[in-house]
């Protein structure tokens, strides 16, 4: 009679091949064997019955003082304590997987395979010790390297931070909250320098060609008196746009209107010199000291600082820079006149700078006139047909006779449309009265050479020069 909780049966290929837990003998296929109803472990018959019920781990505890004094050895007793602070080897005990370094827990490196062949102890971690993810410490590490060397470390720093993110989570290592890190911190730099590569590129020039700046001197002296006064009065305004150290510069033009004491008086547009174009200018001063020095390159002397010194109300583009301009220059001002006569299909030219190319000429027509409201203020726009690109704004747009009638501002989008550009009158200059023109508002800034204004409109089809 088996007894103790235990059901006989025979031996079955479930059971064979497992060791009997009191005489450590394999079990063998038909063999009779009593199965424990508590825990299923399997016993030869006879072992259950010489030892009065089941063997193993689970139910021997309650037997243990029977075993103890059946055995003259000694016995390892392992208390519950001492199971809870216990380090598990690296590797599930495997040779080649211990060599390798493998296995994510605290028990990694804790024995090694050393070059015989031979397992070699290696100091064992404290009790309760965690390591940091090593890949969670180079994803932090490339992620900061990514702020200061243009986003290259950045992709493998997001890349090595979710590698150590699963390897924490599948063993007792820590680093969670370093990979993160380490991630957010490339992915800003990624975005944080695409976008300032993209300002860099998307200027008031969009291409820098390495061009002579400026012209040949004496072929602009060999030009027709109307176009070489345009010419004269032409400058080429640089301001840094993003960060200046990776070269980043923002092109446009200007127009000389006035040469006093060895200073200049240029006008360009505001989103030439100012970088927050877009918003509301009540007139404050503190503003224009905010805006700092842009460089002019005036004809016949090198490249000076010039400072921004009025600029137009509310969002109408137009603004008066001052620069010393030296007597051995070939700076002019333009002639131009408040009132004087355009009109449709009449010929006129731009002078400009686009893509920095400087002193540039293009010719058209003027195609119509347009009224634009800015704020509560209306102004009169000429649209035209002569080339304008990016790195004209700000350059005079000229009749046949050589007097500026307008300031290049805006060109339609060149992948819809072609020959459609516009300027502000500098009529519209003169209604705003900005105080560096005061005294010379209703009268022409230079006329020296210059023919009389003509009482009836110039002839649209006759080439500059000719009158």
């Amino acid at each position: 009679m088996v007894g103790s909780d235990g059901r006989p049966q025979t031996a079955s290929a479930r059971e064979a091949g497992v060791g009997c837990p009191h005489c450590a003998v394999d079990i063998a296929a038909g063999d009779a064997v009593v199965v424990c109803r508590s825990c299923g472990t399997a016993h030869h018959e006879r072992c259950w019955q010489a030892r009065g019920g089941c063997g193993s781990y689970n139910c021997a505890p309650a037997r243990r003082p029977e075993l103890v004094q059946e055995h003259a050895g000694p016995v390892l007793q392992i208390t519950a304590v001492e199971i809870d602070r216990a380090i598990p080897m690296a590797g599930a005990g495997l040779p080649h997987r211990l060599a390798a370094g493998g296995g994510a827990g605290v028990g990694a490196g804790v024995i090694a395979v050393g070059p015989d062949g031979r397992l070699r102890n290696r100091p064992s971690l404290r009790p309760g010790q965690v390591l940091t993810s090593r890949l969670a410490i180079a994803s932090f590490i490339c992620g900061l390297l990514a702020i200061s060397m243009i986003a290259i470390p950045a992709l493998p720093g997001i890349f090595l931070g979710l590698m150590a993110v699963g390897s924490v989570r599948s063993g007792r290592r820590r680093g969670v909250g370093l990979a993160v890190a380490g991630m957010m911190v490339g992915l800003v730099a990624l975005a944080g320098w695409g976008f300032l590569i993209a300002m860099n590129w998307s200027g008031i020039a969009h291409v820098r060609l390495n061009a002579e700046q400026p012209p040949d001197l004496a072929s602009i002296r060999e030009l027709d008196p109307p176009l070489q006064r345009a010419m004269r009065a032409n400058v080429l305004i640089e301001r840094p746009l993003g960060w200046s150290f990776l070269g980043g510069k923002g092109i446009g033009s200007g127009v000389i209107l006035r040469i006093d004491r060895g200073d200049a008086l240029l006008v360009t547009n505001r989103h030439v010199v100012d970088d927050r174009h877009a918003s509301d200018y009540d007139g404050s001063t503190e503003r224009l000291g905010q805006i700092g020095t842009v460089t002019v390159h005036i004809l016949g002397q090198p490249p000076t600082e010039g400072r921004v010194i009025w600029m137009a109300p509310g969002h109408i583009d137009l603004a008066l820079v001052r620069v010393p301009c030296s007597s051995s220059s070939m700076g002019q001002a333009a002639p131009w006149r408040k009132g004087r006569s355009m009109r449709v299909g009449e010929t006129v030219f731009a002078i400009g700078n686009p893509h920095d190319l400087g002193w540039t000429h293009t010719q058209g027509v003027i195609s119509q006139f347009r009224k634009m409201v800015f704020d509560t203020r209306r102004i009169r726009v000429i649209q035209t047909q002569a080339s304008i690109n990016p790195g004209n704004s700000g350059g005079g747009l000229y009749d046949t006779d050589g007097y500026c009638l307008g300031i290049n501002t805006w060109t339609h989008d060149k992948s819809v449309s072609e020959g459609i550009g516009f300027a502000i009158t500098l009529d519209t200059l003169a209604d705003l009265a900005p105080p560096p023109l005061a005294g010379v508002l209703e009268t022409t800034a230079s006329t020296e050479g210059l023919p009389a204004s003509p009482a009836s409109p110039p002839n649209p089809g006759k080439p500059a020069g000719d009158r």
